[in-house]
């Protein structure tokens, strides 16, 4: 089986989410550029869920929550390579991130199939 090339982080730059202020609200309008609904997916892997779902509902905006960096660009490439535009991709821990930077009720749905179950040393 052939690996898939990741494009270069200029071109996958529009899907990765990368807040700048510690513990400042996130605001899904400017994110998204659209005030659509957000649905969330905790440890969205290689990305398949996301990108089955952000082409079937073009209506709903859409964000992934992983641990590791490797699955975020991987997931970022797939979804670039298809030029959607209703997804962002946060590589962080969902406890802190949604602690730090979500409001309360601000998903219209929540998605969590296969997430890491525990935490882990390499994930420090």
């Amino acid at each position: 089986m052939r690996r898939a090339k990741r494009l270069p982080l200029e071109e996958l730059a529009p899907y990765l989410l990368e807040p700048s202020e510690p513990s400042a609200q996130l605001n899904w309008q400017p994110i998204f550029g659209n005030d659509h609904p957000v649905e969330l997916e905790v440890g969205f892997g290689k990305g398949l869920f996301l990108l089955n779902a952000c082409q079937a509902c073009p209506d709903v905006n859409f964000l992934g929550i992983e641990i590791l960096r490797k699955y975020q660009l991987y997931a970022a490439t797939r979804l670039a390579k298809r030029g959607v535009k209703n997804v962002r991709l946060v590589k962080a821990d969902a406890r802190e991130f949604l602690g730090k930077f979500v409001r309360d009720e601000s998903f219209q749905a929540i998605h969590v199939y296969f997430p890491d179950p525990w935490w882990k040393k390499r994930h420090v």
